[in-house]
C-alpha cells in the first residue's frame, strides 16, 4: 500500500514527489518507508518506522482497529494541511520550534526562516512526535525545523 502527492518544496519551480509505502507481514505488523525525492528522482529524504508509529498515543490492541487506523492515517498523510510556505512564520522563535536546539539546527533553522520561498511538511510519528522539515538550500538536503514530544 502506498500514497503520495507532487508539493513544491526543494524547488520553486519543479515539484517534489513524496510517498509513504507500506512494507512486511501485515499492515499492524508492518514498516513504512516515508520518502522524498525530487524532479529528477533524487531521494532527498527517506525515513522508516514502523506502521503503528502512525497511531501516536492510540491504545487500540484489535489488528482490525490497527489496520483501519492505519490505513486512515496513511490516506491523510500527505494533506494540503501538513505542507506550510513559508516554512516559517515570521513571527516564530526557535524555542517554539525546538525544546533544545543544537549549534546546526539553530543555523538551519534561521537561513530557512530568512528563504520566504521555502515550504515545509510536518507530519506525526511516534507516540507524540511532531516533525517539521524543510529542504535547506544552503546545505543542499532536507532539515528539521520543527521537533516537539
Amino acid at each position: 500500500m502506498s500514497y503520495s502527492a507532487d508539493e513544491l518544496f526543494s524547488d520553486t519551480v519543479f515539484k517534489d514527489h513524496f510517498s509513504i509505502t507500506l512494507y512486511g507481514e501485515s499492515i499492524a505488523k508492518g514498516g513504512i518507508i516515508i520518502a522524498i525525492r525530487n524532479h529528477n528522482n533524487k531521494l532527498l529524504y527517506k525515513e522508516k518506522s514502523w506502521s503503528t508509529d502512525l497511531l501516536g498515543d492510540s491504545e487500540l490492541s484489535d489488528n482490525k482497529q490497527i489496520e483501519d487506523s492505519v490505513k486512515v492515517r496513511m490516506v491523510h498523510f500527505f494533506d494540503k494541511s501538513n505542507f506550510f510556505k513559508p516554512a516559517i512564520a515570521k513571527d516564530e522563535k526557535i524555542e517554539d520550534s525546538f525544546d533544545d536546539p543544537d549549534p546546526a539546527d539553530k543555523q538551519n533553522w534561521l537561513d530557512i526562516k530568512a528563504d520566504p520561498t521555502a515550504g515545509s511538511f510536518s507530519y506525526n510519528i511516534g507516540y507524540e512526535t511532531t516533525l517539521g522539515i524543510a529542504f535547506s538550500k544552503k546545505t543542499n538536503r532536507v532539515v528539521t525545523i520543527f521537533a516537539q514530544d
